[in-house]
């Protein structure tokens, strides 16, 4: 949904030829609230068939639009937390060192050219080597530093280590009072 210098998959040069993102940036601040940016399913390493030859997303031309080709079966997402809680074993791979690449490369993009109150991200980002999580923390919270802005990023269950992020909380709830900021979010249709 931005104007990116890394892919050629964005808004500005295959969506409606605008930086959708400069654009909500600007006038979202404008009327002096905060701007956030959001992150889903981490660039789709896994999210659509591309193990499906019988579709455009098996095509290696797409995987910029798709993510990286991965055989049927590769990918299935992770068990609930509880699950996880009780030491069984995840059931998918890691992204390898040139998605991890591309991962905290944009992430960076972002931050240098919007400047982000917040960084939200959809859950499924343990995928994503946990120094790379790390180093997108550093550079976030040391660019806003930097320019003197006070920022949040948040993660859902294990993806950040506690305190270093806001635990997010989609459609759900903590039973008992807490001793650390978390943010509560819900979807606007009962049906999605």
């Amino acid at each position: 949904m931005w104007d990116s210098n890394l892919t050629t998959w964005d808004a500005k040069e295959m969506g409606p030829k605008r930086d959708i993102m400069g654009e909500l940036s600007k006038e979202i601040r404008k009327r002096d609230m905060k701007f956030i940016a959001t992150f889903h399913r981490h660039w789709l390493l896994g999210w659509f068939p591309t193990w499906d030859e019988t579709t455009d997303a098996s095509n290696p031309e797409f995987e910029g639009l798709y993510g990286p080709k991965m055989k049927k079966g590769d990918f299935q997402y992770p068990l609930n937390p509880h699950q996880i809680d009780a030491g069984i074993q995840k059931h998918y791979p890691l992204a390898d060192e040139k998605f991890n690449k591309k991962w905290l490369a944009r992430l960076k993009e972002i931050v240098d050219k919007y400047n982000p109150d917040l960084v939200w991200f959809d859950n499924k980002m343990d995928v994503i080597g946990d120094s790379y999580r790390k180093d997108f923390l550093g550079y976030y919270y040391n660019h806003a530093a930097k320019n003197k802005q006070e920022v949040v990023s948040t993660y859902k269950f294990y993806d950040f280590a506690k305190g270093s992020a806001v635990l997010d909380l989609e459609r759900s709830r903590m039973s008992e009072k807490q001793d650390f900021p978390w943010l509560k979010d819900d979807s606007i249709d009962w049906k999605s």
